[in-house]
């Protein structure tokens, strides 16, 4: 029984306090959407409204973006608890948290416990894991198949090749391929790179790697050759030509070598300017824990394999998808288990000895990470009191909260404090992200009133969005029927597209930042009856700070600090033509 009690306390434990964080606000449009998710929301919607669960549609039109299975996972989520935001989204929550004990029961079989319990706080408060976390995006699923393919690699290897664990392996990378596509080979490279490093000839015999693939390819199959059968050569060619050749492949270079090698270099600069961004405040750590366990790799023996696997593991991902023609920041999603893992072991290391570079990285390690809590700190109050508006006395506790901390990070010698106590801050910070979209002052919130304000007003109406700042799959979820995007990068483009929106028969109503209404009235706007029919106020994409903002924030002027984030946005409205 106490085995029992050991073996599962710490699992259910995360599950417990990464659902509850994860699902906080979850129904709400703020501060995590992304606008691919009307896609998944809107297709799935309409597969149970025609019964239709083999091939997606979007408003009726055939979408071959991404295989079946994330559909499905979204769809048996409706049946439980109803078609709506929060069903949705719950399934990338669930993946999360099994990502999380997956990647805990790794590091801890890796090196230890401690090192597990950081990797898990670490990767709840990683920006990009945890927006993932909460968005109808396959991205979270995948990267769970992918955590529990190297899981199996890591298992099969250690306990006497265990066939359970080679079968579930194949099986991971199957069901990985059908919620993503390729990138679920990733753990077969890995694999691969990992057996040989070994140098055990019977190892890489051991995998029957021949059996693995007719097991993958009998589970990837029958849907694919389902979508072949129905829709012929043009979802071949989609297959053939967008999602795999436009992505390996640069058309427009052929074979240019020199091309190809400056590309690959201008990946590595973006995916690590990714880390650095999307994996903040860790990702300051990442390039000193990546050298630091290089240098100990020969000295630790009996750690070499931990290393090993945790480099390729990090490594592989990380030139896969530099390799790629295409370069999307969510890619580095499957590269935050590894990273955890390395960054946890470098900030729990005791870096015990006399060596002045040792010294060195020891202050490095912990006036960091006590400059990041202040940072964090700072950050919040900012939040809390400039943006949503709220009493002045939240600056006491953020200010005790302060002293606690740092006191702690000074005093107590332990290496698992300091990080502890940053975690448990952006833990906290992160659970409150909903506050943000309750105060208004996220992108979704005043699309949602505008929203709520045009379905009032008229039966029968178009809307569409006239600012390229304004995207209009983030209004379209506040809809039933499509909304048009009636503006493009381009100025004469755009005016194309507000004359074709306007001079419609039907009413209409057209979004837009206030400053594009002005540039584009006198030329396009003002050729068609309309009036101003709402204003309100939306995040800037683009802030202009200047000494003003600084005298405000100092005397704790609410209101202006607030106007230097926020711009003016133009509700138009164009009655039908009788």
């Amino acid at each position: 029984m106490t085995i029992i009690k050991n073996r599962f306390f710490g699992p259910v434990i995360i599950l417990i306090v990464s659902l509850f964080i994860f699902t906080r606000g979850l129904a709400i449009h703020g501060l995590e959407y992304r606008d691919d998710e009307i896609f998944y929301y809107q297709s799935t919607q309409e597969m149970v409204e025609t019964k239709n669960y083999l091939s997606p549609t979007y408003f009726g039109e055939d979408r071959f973006q991404k295989p079946i299975l994330y559909y499905w996972f979204i769809l048996f989520s409706y049946k439980l608890m109803g078609v709506n935001w929060f069903s949705a989204r719950f399934v990338a929550s669930v993946f999360g948290a099994f990502s999380l004990i997956l990647s805990w029961l790794l590091a801890k079989e890796l090196f230890n416990k401690r090192i597990a319990h950081l990797s898990v706080v670490i990767l709840m408060t990683t920006p990009l894991f945890f927006r993932h976390a909460k968005e109808v995006v396959p991205d979270m699923p995948m990267n769970f198949f992918i955590v529990l393919s190297m899981y199996c690699v890591w298992t099969f290897l250690n306990k006497s090749s265990d066939l359970k664990f080679r079968i579930l392996f194949f099986v991971s990378c199957a069901l990985g391929f059908l919620i993503k596509g390729f990138a679920a080979f990733i753990p077969i490279v890995c694999a691969l790179v990992f057996t040989l490093g070994l140098k055990q000839k019977g190892s890489l015999k051991e995998w029957k790697f021949g059996q693995g693939m007719m097991l993958m390819l009998l589970i990837i199959a029958p849907w694919f050759l389902y979508m072949i059968y129905t829709h012929g050569q043009q979802y071949l060619d989609y297959m053939l030509i967008e999602e795999t050749q436009n992505r390996l492949s640069h058309q427009d270079h052929g074979f240019d070598i020199f091309f190809r090698i400056r590309d690959f270099f201008n990946k590595i600069l973006y995916y690590s300017n990714v880390i650095f961004s999307y994996f903040a405040p860790w990702s300051i750590f990442i390039f000193v824990a990546i050298p630091y366990t290089l240098s100990v790799y020969k000295k630790r023996t009996n750690e070499q394999r931990s290393f090993q696997f945790v480099l390729i593991w990090f490594f592989s991902v990380f030139l896969f998808f530099s390799l790629l023609h295409v370069r999307i920041n969510h890619y580095m999603l499957v590269l935050t288990t590894p990273f955890a893992i390395l960054v946890s072991y470098f900030l729990l290391d005791p870096l015990e000895g006399q060596h002045v570079l040792l010294q060195i990285l020891t202050g490095f390690r912990k006036y960091m990470l006590i400059f990041t809590f202040t940072v964090g700190v700072v950050a919040y109050s900012f939040l809390i009191i400039f943006l949503v508006g709220a009493n002045r006395m939240w600056l006491l506790l953020i200010g005790a909260i302060f002293v606690a901390g740092i006191l702690s990070m000074l005093r107590l010698r332990k290496p698992f404090i300091a990080p502890a106590c940053l975690g448990v801050l952006l833990l906290g910070v992160y659970s409150q992200s909903a506050i943000l979209n309750q105060a208004g002052v996220t992108e979704q919130a005043p699309l949602q009133r505008i929203a709520q304000i045009i379905e009032q007003n008229q039966d029968s109406y178009l809307v569409g969005v006239g600012s390229h700042d304004i995207h209009e799959k983030k209004l379209q979820v506040f809809f039933d029927q499509q909304v048009i995007k009636s503006a493009a990068s381009s100025v004469e483009e755009t005016k194309g597209k507000l004359n074709q929106l306007m001079s419609s028969s039907e009413g209409v109503y057209c979004l837009m930042i206030e400053e594009d209404y002005l540039a584009y009235k006198r030329e396009v706007l003002d050729k068609y009856e309309h009036d101003i029919f709402y204003e309100d106020y939306i995040f800037r994409k683009r802030l202009n700070i200047d000494k003003g903002f600084f005298k405000a924030l100092v005397t704790l002027d609410q209101e202006t600090v607030y106007d230097y984030f926020m711009e003016k946005i133009i509700l138009l409205k164009k009655d039908s033509l009788v």
